[in-house]
């Protein structure tokens, strides 16, 4: 059978993915939580080894994402960490802006 579903989604009430099962490869499951506001406190995946990914997100009050960290079993994630000014500029990223505010580069790569 060519059209297999390969993926179940879990939904709690509340509407938010909480699981994606990956019904091929189990260790591949996707797990993820919230907070009371709804925001992605983490996503992992079920397996371990170094197809595993799992990563913890931090948000400013204003619900920005300035930080994401690595999860302890799991081999792979991007982290990061950028904290926004009083402006809501990302001031520790390497990130240029002009006088109204308009992002002008990211690292190397400048905009126009």
């Amino acid at each position: 059978m060519c059209c297999r579903r390969q993926t179940t989604r879990s939904v709690p009430l509340g509407g938010n993915v909480y699981q994606v099962v990956n019904n091929r490869d189990t260790t591949r499951t996707q797990l993820f939580a919230c907070d009371t506001l709804n925001r992605v406190l983490s996503g992992q995946s079920s397996g371990s080894g170094s197809l595993s990914w799992g990563e913890n997100f931090s948000t400013d009050a204003w619900g920005h994402l300035y930080a994401r960290s690595g999860i302890a079993g799991k081999a792979t994630t991007e982290p990061l960490n950028c904290l926004a000014g009083t402006n809501n500029q990302l001031t520790t990223c390497s990130l240029g802006y002009d006088p109204p505010g308009k992002l002008t580069s990211n690292g190397s790569s400048a905009y126009t």
